[in-house]
């Protein structure tokens, strides 16, 4: 499992206990020819996301630090 935190003024998480809600698979594991063929997944990985997850967070996504 892969987490990324998207947006906003994020504090360091080290030595933090962090609780993630699986909400949806984004993809498989993939290999990429290239850094910019990455970058390009990584772009449209996050796209999809934005259109997957509500905003705002319901309370149950967000971060109790």
């Amino acid at each position: 499992v892969e987490v990324h935190l998207l947006d906003g003024d994020v504090p360091s998480l080290y030595g933090k206990t962090l609780c993630v809600q699986l909400t949806a698979k984004v993809r498989d594991d993939q290999a990429f020819a290239s850094i910019a063929e990455l970058r390009a997944k990584i772009r449209a990985d996050v796209d999809a996301v934005r259109r997957l997850i509500p905003q705002p967070l319901p309370a149950t996504l967000c971060l109790d630090l």
